[in-house]
């Protein structure tokens, strides 16, 4: 079966949803570490901050099944477009935030996650990828993540994507990856 997929900017209006996801995702797996728990009103005040920051992003990663719905390659997808957003099942979602791994202003520290039953598809790729895109456009030089040291299969991802160990404390690798030279845009306020 084909499942499509939509990459878009979170709303305020998505906080429900996402605590689910949140809640799934901590129930399928000990990898995805959240910190302290926030209420669904916190999270919305955050996602309606977010939507409009350059130093902070909140994609949401949706499928539909059966039908072509947008491109991924490089551009943050807006729900629209006469989309029926009621059949979009909410299956991943990649937080970033400046200084959120390391205190440095150049870097964009990031946490990323996909539901059990769509790894391995490419989606989480294609999050990166979009992430990436957004952080280039903002001016950051490189994006951060942390990895559990006993995940290993997302350790050889971030790898083959380019990331590199940068760091390591009791519980994770510190991994980074440096932007293409070709934006030096100087970074948004």
């Amino acid at each position: 079966m084909q499942t499509d997929i939509n990459i878009r900017r979170a709303a305020g209006a998505d906080a429900g949803a996402l605590q689910a996801l949140f809640a799934q995702l901590a129930s399928e797996s000990d990898f995805v570490a959240f910190g302290e728990p926030v209420t669904t009103p916190q999270l919305q005040h955050y996602l309606q901050l977010q939507a409009t920051s350059a130093s902070q992003l909140c994609l949401l990663l949706e499928c539909f099944e059966g039908r072509v719905i947008a491109s991924t390659e490089g551009r943050v997808i807006d729900r629209g477009e006469g989309l029926e957003t009621d059949s979009a099942l909410l299956i991943g979602f990649a937080i970033a935030s400046e200084g959120y791994v390391s205190a440095d202003a150049d870097a964009l520290g990031m946490v990323i996650a996909i539901a059990q039953g769509y790894t391995g598809c490419g989606y989480g790729k294609a999050l990166l990828q979009q992430l990436q895109a957004w952080a280039q456009l903002q001016g950051y030089q490189r994006v951060e993540l942390t990895v559990q040291l006993h995940n290993d299969g997302a350790i050889r991802f971030y790898q083959a994507l380019g990331f590199s160990q940068q760091g390591q404390n009791a519980d994770a690798y510190t991994m980074h990856k440096r932007l293409s030279e070709r934006t030096n845009i100087p970074k948004a306020n």
